[in-house]
């Protein structure tokens, strides 16, 4: 994922995570990690965070994720 697309993120974007990893409880821009196409080399990696108050764009995308179902025995 690194450096493809940044990975849109639910949370709310803060300069520093301070102790509270996921971010404040609300704010203006919503999370973005990971880096992108067209940034520099330096700044694809997953410690990579920032703010976007957008959603129109091609620089981002989202991972999809969900739990698997528990198999019958």
């Amino acid at each position: 994922m690194h450096g493809n697309v940044y990975e849109w993120c639910q949370d709310w974007y803060a300069p520093s995570a301070g102790a509270e990893p996921s971010g404040p409880s609300q704010g203006s821009y919503h999370m973005v990690r990971g880096g992108c196409w067209t940034d520099d080399a330096i700044r694809c990696r997953s410690a990579l965070r920032d703010g976007f108050d957008g959603w129109d764009s091609h620089f981002f995308g989202f991972r999809v994720a969900m739990s698997l179902p528990t198999p019958s025995k």
